[in-house]
């Protein structure tokens, strides 16, 4: 097993559980850092490693190869973009970010610095979740019917973490994303890959006074007709199981998340089948839950690769894709989904622009770039923002948009960019119209007059 010299980021319960997983390994903790010297000082000293103040300070020791972020969720992006950036292979506790357009960036930044992102989903690397996706494959058929639960009940303070908003609080980002996650891996595992992604995502919940979710459930459809009902909860207890049939054979795992971690590392399957005795599948490790992620990491830096094969980047942008759903559908929105708050593009660190082929058109005073930007499948102001960095950054200034795009979305995406940017004189926008059944005049007109206004 390769030896890494590890940095902490952070020092909360979850950190520690990493620190004393790493002695399991071949894994050496070279430092840790908070924001607080004293906290970090606190840290380490059972450790022996050196305590650092600032994250960034850690972040540049030239000792350190790896870097595990347990920070609260709105960091992860900013913290790991500069890990990578400063060639620090990256392993970073979920949810990777807090929305999906930060992952997109995040694993966009990790392959043009050729180094290691991957997202700390611990119960995917444990025997326990392998197992079970065989289970799946050889015992059960497409469609399934999948009920997966992570529920608990805390009564905290609204500036505890958990509700938190300003801290990315909310029980779907801290918990959720293991329910959906596992759903998307059984589906997949039925069809013999690694993951699908729902085609249709209903949510409900309930929100506190920040408007941040306590609880929240959802029914994930899937294009083979598998359907997964899915829910999470801070306020709520529940068994918080895995159930997953094809109206045949029904497998339960009843330990899904913790793999027997509380249990002397033993954990059960069930397999049922009809008029069959009920089947136990024991799965015992000589290693805990942390220390085997620590141990596939290794591994995947050791084969210089810059992602997982166990949680490959795609899959952790299709999780984050679908919880950003999951939380619109009860209108939770964090400051990290607005992108009008972000000075410079997503990727980027500064506002300098490169250039495009351009030419120029009798009428219009400016060039227009080449290259065209169609406005016609951006999800959000967020993603969408991003895109438009991107574009304008790399010397692109024409967008095509029309009204139908998103029934008009798509038009008020480009133009708040515009605004917020203030490059109403520097950029070009084509408007369409003639689209079926509205070919009329009295029907394209105002569709055109409000794209271009």
């Amino acid at each position: 097993m390769t030896s890494i010299k590890w940095g902490i980021l952070g020092t909360g319960s979850i950190a520690k559980a990493f620190a004393d997983a790493l002695q399991e390994t071949e894994g050496e903790l070279v430092a840790v850092a908070s924001q607080s010297l004293k906290r970090a000082e606190d840290f380490s000293k059972p450790f022996n490693c050196s305590a650092v103040e600032g994250y960034k300070s850690l972040i540049s020791l030239p000792e350190v190869e790896a870097i595990y972020i347990a920070t609260p969720h709105p960091s992860h992006f900013e913290l790991s973009a500069e890990c990578l950036r400063n060639k620090k292979a990256v392993l970073c506790e979920k949810p990777m970010t807090i929305n999906a357009t930060e992952t997109m960036a995040l694993i966009d930044i990790s392959r043009k610095n050729n180094t290691l992102l991957m997202e700390a989903f611990m119960y995917k690397i444990h025997p326990q979740t392998q197992k079970l996706m065989k289970v799946i494959q050889e015992n059960l058929t497409s469609p399934l019917n999948i009920r997966a639960e992570f529920c608990f009940s805390v009564d905290v303070p609204e500036s505890h973490r958990l509700v938190n908003k300003e801290l990315g609080g909310g029980s779907i980002l801290d918990i959720g994303c293991y329910p959906m996650s596992i759903s998307r891996h059984a589906v997949g595992a039925v069809h013999g890959k690694n993951f699908m992604n729902p085609v249709s995502i209903k949510g409900q919940g309930e929100l506190n006074s920040q408007e941040i979710d306590l609880n929240a459930s959802a029914t994930l459809v899937f294009e083979d007709g598998s359907v997964a009902e899915v829910k999470s909860a801070t306020n709520l207890s529940s068994a918080s199981d895995v159930e997953i049939t094809d109206g045949q054979t029904t497998v339960v795992i009843n330990q899904p998340w913790h793999c027997g971690e509380f249990t002397d590392r033993k954990s059960q399957i069930k397999l049922k089948k009809a008029n069959v005795d009920e089947e136990l599948i024991d799965i015992t490790t000589d290693k805990g839950l942390y220390a085997l992620e620590i141990d596939h990491f290794s591994e995947t830096f050791k084969d210089q690769s810059i992602e997982s094969s166990l949680i490959p980047h795609n899959d952790s942008h299709g999780n984050m894709i679908a919880l950003d759903t999951w939380r619109k559908a009860l209108k939770v929105v964090y400051d990290e989904d607005r992108g009008e708050r972000r000075k410079f593009p997503i990727i980027s660190q500064e506002n300098s622009r490169e250039s495009l082929p351009a030419l120029g058109i009798p009428g219009l005073d400016k060039e227009l770039s080449r290259v065209v930007f169609g406005c016609d499948n951006q999800s959000d102001t967020n993603h969408a923002f991003a895109m438009f960095d991107h574009f304008y950054k790399k010397g692109g200034n024409v967008f095509d948009t029309a009204y139908i795009y998103n029934n008009g979305k798509s038009d008020f995406y480009l133009g708040s960019w515009i605004e917020s940017r203030d490059l109403r004189e520097k950029v070009v926008v084509l408007g369409k119209g003639a689209h079926t059944p509205d070919c009329l005049p009295e029907k394209i007109r105002p569709q055109l007059e409000e794209t271009l206004s």
